[in-house]
């Protein structure tokens, strides 16, 4: 049996073959491809298999990690989402949790919502913390609601009731009844994103979705049906954050759950080397291009947790960035990586990331055309790096 990893970053593009027949194992290496990552993984796939001398057809199982979802976050390069929720709640993304994360920080500044306030819509209509239905749902609100989010042109939209977490059924009559609107754009609601209590954090987790759902699905999508006309017909996992493996059908759908697919793989692996090892006690470090990721192993343990803030504001500071309710690898991750592009603050300070140099064109030093100072162009700079043996 044969089996394939890939982790697609924003930089480079990583491949595993894993030849259980033959107990071998082959790796490979491409840039990421940033205006199609699925031309990437397909050259690098077909190379790596070519050098084996094995056709697609002989592989049972692609296993995939990605960054993608969590840069289009940290990056802000996701959709344009719409947000239907509640009538007097239309704040509650605007408001956060009022809470201040450095009580002596006069410059105090918190994560911008992954939306705008002008695309948010009320509805009415209340279900009790019960699940009863106190008062029925606007259905002819949810009709103009539809056009009018239509004619904003956003990309996405979240349903986000109040108390949509002990009842859905407000959330699914308001898809449904945007769907008999005319709406076409991708629909997440909070009853099957984050079906908990905390409207706050369930909101960001909604509108997370939401607002990486098209990339995602349009991603997803076109790496099955290329995989497929190239005659692969085993199964297609893709990596979730809590480190298990989703569907690519499910996935497609509940991206959110992908915030730290290749980070939670990597994670995995340094667990299991250090019990391999016999080091009970380590700490993994995971630099890629766009993002650095960190994690303690305990008793050759990972620790899981089913909070987490992404996207944020002051790199070291809880409560700093946005708040999701998915299952995932405890572990802190931070947009400074190998492509992070340097730069001076408002303040006169040295800053790096989050912005990323990526694999298009690249840090300068790649020869691609890119002139941004980035981490890497430093260790090249500095002699950290041997240029003769890179990569």
């Amino acid at each position: 049996m044969i089996e394939i990893g890939v982790d697609i970053g924003g930089t480079f593009t990583d491949f595993a073959l894993v030849d259980h027949a033959r107990r071998s194992i082959a790796t490979s290496k491409t840039l990421t491809t940033p205006a199609d990552p699925v031309v990437g993984v397909l050259e690098g796939l077909e190379l790596l298999l070519r050098q084996r001398a094995i056709s697609l057809g002989d592989v049972a199982r692609i296993v995939h990690g990605t960054t993608l979802i969590t840069n289009a976050v940290l990056e802000r390069k996701g959709a344009r989402v719409g947000l239907v929720t509640t009538k007097g709640f239309a704040d509650t993304l605007f408001i956060g949790k009022e809470q201040r994360y450095d009580i002596a920080d006069l410059r105090l500044r918190f994560p911008e919502p992954l939306l705008r306030r002008d695309d948010v819509v009320e509805i009415s209509g209340r279900i009790d913390r019960y699940g009863r239905e106190r008062e029925p749902l606007d259905l002819s609100a949810i009709e103009k609601a539809g056009k009018h989010l239509t004619e904003l042109e956003v990309g996405a939209i979240a349903i986000c009731f109040i108390n949509g977490y002990v009842d859905g059924r407000h959330e699914e009559a308001a898809r449904e009844g945007l769907r008999q609107a005319g709406v076409r754009v991708p629909i997440s609601i909070s009853s099957e994103i984050a079906p908990r209590a905390k409207e706050y954090e369930r909101f960001t987790t909604t509108v997370t979705n939401a607002y990486t759902l098209p990339i995602t699905d349009r991603y997803l999508s076109r790496l099955e049906t290329g995989l497929r006309e190239r005659e692969f017909a085993g199964r297609i996992d893709v990596m979730a954050a809590n480190g298990g493996c989703l569907p690519i059908s499910l996935a497609r759908s509940f991206p959110v759950r992908l915030i730290e697919s290749g980070p939670a793989a990597g994670a995995i692996m340094a667990a299991t080397l250090a019990r391999h090892l016999g080091e009970p006690t380590a700490l993994a470090f995971d630099m890629g291009g766009t993002t650095a990721k960190g994690t303690l192993i305990r008793n050759g343990l990972l620790a899981k947790e089913d909070e987490f803030e992404v996207a944020h504001v002051h790199k070291f500071k809880p409560g700093s960035g946005l708040p999701l309710m998915i299952p995932v690898v405890d572990m802190i991750e931070i947009g400074s990586g190998g492509g992070s592009i340097a730069g001076v603050d408002d303040r006169g300070v040295l800053v790096v990331g989050p912005g990323s140099a990526g694999a298009d064109p690249g840090p300068a030093c790649y020869g691609r055309g890119g002139s941004a100072p980035t981490l890497t162009d430093a260790n090249v700079a500095l002699g950290y790096l041997p240029v003769e043996t890179f990569a």
